[in-house]
């Protein structure tokens, strides 16, 4: 191997070795309770019926608008479709 390779592997070797024997960090008792009571602290019944009764909202309005446009959109091409078959055919004459 060339001589630059060899340094290479060396330096990478050392970099590697100098890590062993370090310690994993923790936290102090005190910082590792108050992160603790933080992530499990509890959330207030009131807000989650708030948030239940937004999604209920949003998903009642979702749902009519759907029943809304379906029935806008079947009554378009319905007279679409009529007034095309009346003028193709000559149905009725004006």
């Amino acid at each position: 191997m060339s001589k630059q390779i060899m340094n290479e592997e060396n330096w990478i070797d050392s970099a590697m070795q100098s890590t062993e024997g370090i310690r994993k960090a923790s936290p102090s008792e005190e910082l590792y309770s108050r992160i603790e009571q933080s992530i499990f602290q509890k959330i207030p019944k009131r807000r989650i019926r708030f948030a239940i009764a937004a999604a209920f909202l949003l998903l009642c309005i979702n749902v009519l608008s759907l029943f809304s446009l379906e029935n806008n959109s079947t009554e378009q091409s319905y007279n679409l479709e009529s007034s095309t078959l009346i003028n193709d055919y000559n149905l009725y004459e004006e």
